[in-house]
């Protein structure tokens, strides 16, 4: 997520009120989420139950709107079908976690993690994704599909350099919200081969191969 913001600050200075407008509640969103993580990662107990992960989930539904709306302002696109059923799928999501905030995360399973860096490692616990979480990504992985269909074959018409930091963000975007502290933590276990294929994964990768098949493939016809 912070490499997605360092790109963009960069770009975004002369672009219109309104993508500026987006753009800020991304940046926005992202340090909730980014909060929210730190205060999962100070969790030393598995009860009571902390709100933390729930916050983290809305923050995650934030994250995602705005980078819908500030696509489609980038692009100077008004939003269309496909876009409205990916801002309502969200909003949805959205509107059931408040009514049902229990089925956002499994109370009954906390999982005890471990995370490491520069030879440091902290335990902290969090719980198991519910349904709702899981619908949310079920929503997430085919609308940043779309999202990135539009990017690249507005790029590839336009040629327009301004994009690619948006292409960036993309990559940043699918790693910070996607990988999971266990998949990462299962790469010391796998093959190179392994490895790179859930690297791969992770970064959203497939998703970006998928959306240029399918922007060439609209040039083409």
């Amino acid at each position: 997520a912070m490499l997605k913001d360092s790109f963009c600050v960069a770009w975004a200075g002369g672009r219109a009120s309104g993508e500026r407008l987006h753009f800020s509640l991304l940046c926005f969103s992202v340090a909730l989420y980014s909060a929210m993580a730190a205060m999962i990662y100070a969790t030393a107990s598995p009860w009571p139950v902390p709100p933390w992960q729930r916050l983290q989930f809305f923050a995650s539904i934030a994250i995602a709107l705005e980078v819908v709306h500030f696509t489609y302002r980038i692009l100077s696109r008004k939003t269309d079908l496909p876009g409205k059923l990916i801002l309502g799928a969200f909003a949805a999501c959205f509107a059931a976690a408040l009514v049902l905030g229990g089925y956002v995360i499994d109370e009954d399973r906390p999982m005890e993690r471990t995370v490491r860096f520069l030879g440091a490692a902290a335990t902290y616990f969090e719980r198991e994704p519910g349904p709702l979480w899981l619908v949310q990504f079920a929503v997430q992985v085919p609308g940043m599909c779309y999202l990135y269909f539009l990017a690249i074959r507005d790029f590839a018409r336009r040629r327009d350099l301004s994009l690619l930091p948006l292409l960036v963000g993309f990559l940043a975007f699918f790693a910070s919200i996607f990988a999971r502290q266990k998949e990462l933590n299962a790469l010391s276990k796998q093959t190179e081969g392994e490895r790179r294929a859930t690297v791969m994964m992770l970064l959203g990768v497939e998703a970006l191969d998928i959306a240029i098949a399918a922007a060439r493939k609209d040039l083409s016809t």
